[in-house]
């Protein structure tokens, strides 16, 4: 993730970020229905918000693995 303040404007926006945007946009709650991603470590900055994302069915995982391929652009 980008540090605060930091301007990209030419850069790709990653899967992770893009989850983070709208989880945090629309304040969307935890409900603690969709299972880990595998790819995802626990220590992982997204996390959460993948979780959060998957909760509403905004993000899923691809493929049998089911990856978030978290720092794959948009």
């Amino acid at each position: 993730m980008a540090q605060p303040c930091t301007v990209r404007p030419l850069q790709n926006i990653t899967r992770a970020e893009l989850a983070a945007i709208i989880v945090r946009a629309f304040r969307l709650p935890a409900l603690r229905l969709a299972p880990a991603f595998p790819d995802v470590a626990a220590s992982s900055w997204y996390r959460p918000v993948v979780r959060i994302a998957a909760d509403h069915c905004i993000l899923q995982g691809e493929g049998e693995a089911r990856a978030v391929n978290g720092d794959r652009p948009v």
